[in-house]
Formats: C-alpha cells, sequence, structure tokens
C-alpha cells in the first residue's frame, strides 16, 4: 500500500496583511471546488466515497490526500483575548484513490493524515490562546503570531512526513496503529482546543 499526502498548509493572515504557506506540491488548481472541504469533526470519519479526483497515473501510489490548516479570519486581538478560527481541511477534489487498491487499511492510514492536521489545528489554536499578554503592544503580537505559524507548519510537515515513514504509508500495520493511538491521545490531550 503506498499513499502519499499532499500538504497545503496555507494559513491566511488578513489582519497582519501577510500570508504564509507550505506545500509539497503545487497547490490545487484555483478553480471553483465541485465538492466542498470537509472541516475535521470527530463525528465525520473519511470515506472512500470523498476521495473525488482522477487517480494519478505512474506515480506508484495507491492513495494521495491534500490536507491543511487553515484561519479563516484574521488571527487578532479583541478586548485583550486572541480571535481565531483555525481548522483541519480535507480538499475532496484534490484527493484521490487507485480504485483497485481501496481497503479498510488505507482509508485508516488517509483518516490518519487528517487526524494528524486536526492534532497540528489543536497545537496551533494553543499556541494562539498563549499570546494573548502580547495583545497591547500590536508589533509584537503580529510577530510572535507569524513565528507560531512558521513553527507550527514546520512541525506540522515534518509529523506528516514521520507519520508515513514510521508506518511504512500504512503497510506496517503494528506501527500503523500505534500511530493510530498516539494521535488519538495527543487529540485528547488537547481536547480543550477543539
Amino acid at each position: 500500500m503506498q499513499a502519499h499526502l499532499t500538504l497545503f498548509c496555507l494559513v491566511v493572515l488578513a489582519g497582519l496583511g501577510s500570508l504564509s504557506g507550505c506545500k509539497q506540491q503545487a497547490p490545487p488548481e484555483q478553480k471553483p471546488p465541485q465538492t466542498p472541504a470537509i472541516v475535521w469533526s470527530p463525528n465525520r470519519k473519511l470515506t472512500w466515497d470523498d476521495f473525488k479526483r482522477k487517480p494519478k497515473e505512474g506515480t506508484g501510489l495507491d492513495a494521495e490526500s491534500t490536507v491543511y490548516i487553515e484561519s479563516s479570519t484574521p488571527i487578532e486581538c479583541k478586548n485583550g483575548k486572541v480571535v481565531y478560527n483555525v481548522r483541519a481541511v480535507f480538499e475532496p477534489d484534490e484527493s484521490w484513490v487507485d480504485p483497485t487498491k481501496k481497503s479498510d487499511a488505507l482509508l485508516a492510514h488517509e483518516q490518519g493524515h487528517f487526524d494528524l492536521a486536526e492534532l497540528y489545528a489543536r497545537k496551533l489554536r494553543k499556541k494562539l490562546s498563549e499570546l494573548a499578554s502580547l495583545c497591547e503592544d500590536k508589533k509584537k503580537f503580529d510577530e510572535a503570531v507569524k513565528a507560531a505559524l512558521r513553527q507550527n507548519q514546520d512541525d506540522f510537515l515534518k509529523a506528516q512526513e514521520k507519520y508515513d515513514t514510521d508506518t511504512d504509508h500504512g503497510d506496517d500495520a503494528d506501527k500503523q496503529k500505534q500511530a493510530a493511538d498516539d494521535i488519538k491521545k495527543g487529540l485528547d490531550d488537547l481536547k480543550d482546543f477543539k
């Protein structure tokens, strides 16, 4: 089973007048999506029906997921509190599976990528919440937000790569189970930042 993850760690900071992002491949085509993006929810697991893109030929991959972390509103201070709307997103129109390779194990691996995106979204929410003490100094606040975003994106990308390496892209069932358990524990530990 060979799965691949396309990361788009795009966080738009309209309030800061900047755009910060990380990616492993070119971003999705800038056309309106036919299928709405899926925002991570504990009650909504991925299904193979969510993988809408035609499989890429010649890649040697079984599946590809596009997940990212975004802020759909500016990150700013209001009344001494940090206000943000950070979320983990899966893009159906940019994700695909080879129909001959579909399996519960491969789907669980792809769900792990999405769950890992939510884990790093929670880590970012926690870090942003901790910046409230800087609300009185806009320049320091903006610099701290940019640094937090960069660090989160770097950590997110490394975690996704490590997940694929450690689990052999989901082929090592024991390591896949351990990784899923570790991600679940991380989500539970940060449940206050859903």
